[in-house]
């Protein structure tokens, strides 16, 4: 944990944290890493070192969220749709980076191509209902059951929730309220 006086330890912490990927990156270490893109727009040399190391690894994965980040968040999930570019950037990463896709979300695994507008054999990878959903690239799907007393437990919080009055506030999800 670090705290920073001012906005330029901020940056300076930060560009330091991804030069050191970098460095990573080259001896072929693993990492995970999460920037705003705002971070990677203004990063500078940094930046370059960091998109270099990335251009030349054997493996490399874009791990994205869905809501907030894709796409903009709505009252009607069902209208979340992505941002105009997202569909064709995906699917432009997918076919020519030779970068595996994962979309994380909260929502069930199998929204996400139809929000997309992209069929079966051409969408990315996707994890949902937070990660206890799979639906691959090929169209396969797997699902973690969830354990009777955590179907229970769900249960109760949602009956209780209700029973505050805060019925309109909640959303009740495969593995979540």
């Amino acid at each position: 944990r670090h705290t920073f006086q001012n906005a330029a330890g901020v940056a300076q912490h930060s560009a330091n944290a991804v030069k050191g990927l970098a460095d990573r990156l080259h001896k072929g270490g693993c990492f995970s890493l999460v920037m705003s893109p705002a971070f990677l727009l203004e990063a500078g040399e940094c930046r370059d070192d960091f998109t270099s190391a990335l251009a030349s690894a054997e493996q490399r994965v874009l791990i994205l969220d869905y809501d907030g980040t894709l796409a903009p968040f709505h009252s009607d999930r069902f209208r979340a749709y992505p941002y105009p570019p997202v569909p064709h950037l995906l699917k432009s990463i997918m076919k020519t980076c030779a970068t595996r896709v994962v979309i994380v979300t909260s929502r069930p695994a199998q929204e996400v191509p139809r929000l997309l507008g992209m069929q079966s054999s051409e969408h990315p990878e996707i994890w949902g209902s937070y990660g206890m959903e799979r639906l691959s690239c090929d169209g396969s799907y797997d699902v973690t059951p969830l354990d009777p007393k955590t179907e229970d437990a769900l249960e109760c919080a949602a009956a209780w929730a209700e029973s505050q009055g805060l019925r309109a506030l909640i959303e009740k999800k495969r593995c979540a309220v």
